[in-house]
């Protein structure tokens, strides 16, 4: 039979999960039950006082504690209990931003792993996450080590004209589902003849806040006729493609209409 005090730590009902805290929090609580001289069970929960550290693993003790079951709890809380400092149980809300689950098919009793030491002074942190969908930060991304990137890279194609031969204007779509980083390589020959434009656009709404870079590598540039414009959805300034060979980088950043350059095109020149 569950007790009100959430004492319930028979072995069908303990948890394999641990929990590691992913900021120093103070979300800790206490929970105490009394009965009053009419005989009726009341129930307070109050902050523990302990600051959890950011990396403490938090291992569940089986205990639980309901609303309206449990007098005095209005959310769902599960029992916890500390193997490092400062070495003591309370309860945690496993819903809260404060913790997420390090481990839920391993006995609590046999510990953390080596293998994901990873946060600043060793303290634990979560295995790897491979996810197909969205990962959404309410209060941003922090990488320790390493960068937050797009892995993706995609080819917008070649422009190529050959000597003697005639450049016309061709459009190059950027869609910011595929990635973040798009190349476009550019050759044309040194007697190429006429003008032309190369139209960057986005038919593909951005959303809001994305950033996209575009790599521009003209590996031959024999006419300064050739120019890259803005085209649908795209705010930039027009950049000429001069005789040198070289990279020009471009950096634009969406309002969710549409990709807006920032700065300006940067030309290495490639000796």
């Amino acid at each position: 039979m569950a007790q009100l005090d959430g004492t319930d730590t028979g072995i069908v009902n303990r948890s394999k999960r641990t929990y590691v805290a992913v900021t120093d929090t103070t979300a800790f609580y206490s929970y105490t039950v009394a009965m009053n001289a009419s005989y009726v069970n009341s129930g307070t929960l109050t902050a523990n006082g302990t600051t959890i550290a950011r990396g403490t693993l938090l291992r569940e003790n089986g205990k639980r504690l309901f609303p309206d079951a449990n007098p005095g709890v209005t959310k769902f809380l599960v029992g916890v209990f500390l193997t490092e400092s400062p070495f003591t149980s309370g309860f945690i809300d496993p819903n809260a931003g404060f913790f997420v689950l390090y481990n839920g098919d391993k006995p609590t009793y046999l510990g953390g792993s080596s293998d994901f030491v990873g946060l600043a002074g060793g303290t634990p942190s979560i295995p790897s996450l491979l996810t197909i969908g969205s990962v959404t930060a309410g209060t941003g991304v922090v990488a320790t080590t390493g960068t937050v990137r797009a892995a993706t890279v995609t080819a917008l194609g070649s422009y190529t004209v050959a000597n003697s031969g005639a450049f016309t204007s061709v459009n190059r779509n950027i869609d910011p589902t595929l990635g973040q980083v798009f190349t476009l390589t550019i050759n044309i020959g040194t007697s190429a003849t006429s003008t032309g434009a190369i139209t960057l656009t986005c038919t593909t709404t951005p959303a809001a806040g994305s950033i996209v870079y575009v790599l521009i590598n003209a590996v031959t540039a024999g006419t300064t006729g050739l120019t890259i414009v803005e085209g649908t959805n795209v705010q930039m300034n027009t950049v000429t493609i001069g005789t040198s060979a070289g990279y020009r980088g471009l950096t634009f950043a969406s309002d969710g209409t549409n990709l807006v350059q920032v700065g300006a095109g940067v030309v290495a020149t490639v000796e």
